[in-house]
């Protein structure tokens, strides 16, 4: 499952991320991982994930900036950032389920990603 947010270090993309590393045990054991991906270089995501000690695996979307957000309809132009949205593909490639968010200051709740893998899985 792709985690696009806007930025590291923001109170609440560092509260997002901090709690689906809460949740990581249960969504591994479904067979799923969780990757973020933000507009920020790797070393700003290497330095994000020391901070908040999480090791989910953090996407670079840097250049050409916004490319993988794009491609999955999670970039916002006039803000230059990706927007809060989750999006399940599976071994396949091919998109299952999508969810964005209606605004960048709400969290999609971890029991988002578990209703959407069970209606995947069911």
């Amino acid at each position: 499952m792709l985690v696009f947010y806007p930025g590291d270090f923001s109170p609440v993309c560092s509260d997002q991320l901090s709690i689906y590393q809460e949740v990581m045990p249960e969504i591994t054991a479904q067979g799923t991982t969780l990757v973020g991906v933000s507009v920020d270089s790797s070393y700003c995501h290497k330095a994000f994930q020391g901070k908040l000690g999480i090791d989910i695996a953090l996407l670079a979307d840097f250049h050409p900036k916004g490319e993988v957000a794009r491609a999955y309809g999670a970039y916002v132009e006039e803000r230059g950032k990706a927007n809060r949205s989750l999006v399940l593909i599976d071994e396949q490639g091919t998109v299952r389920w999508v969810y964005e968010s209606p605004s960048s200051l709400e969290i999609p709740g971890a029991n988002l990603i578990f209703d959407a893998l069970d209606a995947v899985a069911g």
